[in-house]
């Protein structure tokens, strides 16, 4: 492997490892840690209320077998509700509680009070962090219903393991 891509995959390490501690110090805390695909299913159901369970499962890429049980243990703890759709009663609506927008401020909070002191006040690098991340979960996102191959931006095309857009491309062939 060449260098390049040594230090991508110890970017993936990198963030697999600090997950891993940030939900090591949850247990510590005593906060209810979700598993990963829990969390996944609150966080597309907290910003998608009203999604249907099949939706909902297209946007994670899981199976219809594995929503099914995260959503049950997600109504268990009284984090999701399912109601008819009203428009069709054969159908269900998902939604977080009020209980699940407590409990992620708490843990936000408690995020940021473990994080804000290592991170550092350099806003610049902060912001640099969260758009690389931000880019990353967007484009490892499941490919829309009907579509295959690696979700990407529009205008963006794959040029060997990297994925551009069409300025830089143009850029590179300039």
């Amino acid at each position: 492997m060449d260098e390049r891509n040594e230090a991508v995959a110890d970017l993936a390490d990198a963030v697999l490892s600090v997950a891993r501690k940030i939900t090591v110090r949850d247990h510590a805390a005593g906060v209810d840690v979700l598993s990963p695909v829990e969390s996944l299913v609150l966080r597309v159901v907290s910003s998608a209320p009203g999604i249907s369970p099949s939706a909902a499962a297209a946007r994670v890429g899981l199976t219809s077998s594995n929503m099914s049980a995260a959503l049950r243990s997600l109504e268990a703890r009284g984090l999701v509700r399912r109601s008819p759709d009203p428009a069709d009663r054969r159908c269900v609506r998902l939604a977080s509680t009020g209980l699940a927008a407590e409990n992620l401020d708490r843990i936000r909070a408690g995020w940021a009070a473990m994080l804000a002191p290592l991170v550092g006040d350099d806003p610049a690098r902060l912001d640099a962090a969260l758009a690389l991340l931000g880019a990353l979960d967007e484009r490892l996102a499941p490919p829309p219903e009907g579509r295959t191959g690696p979700s990407r931006p529009a205008g963006a095309e794959s040029r060997g393991d990297a994925l551009v857009t069409s300025q830089e491309s143009e850029a590179a062939h300039a």
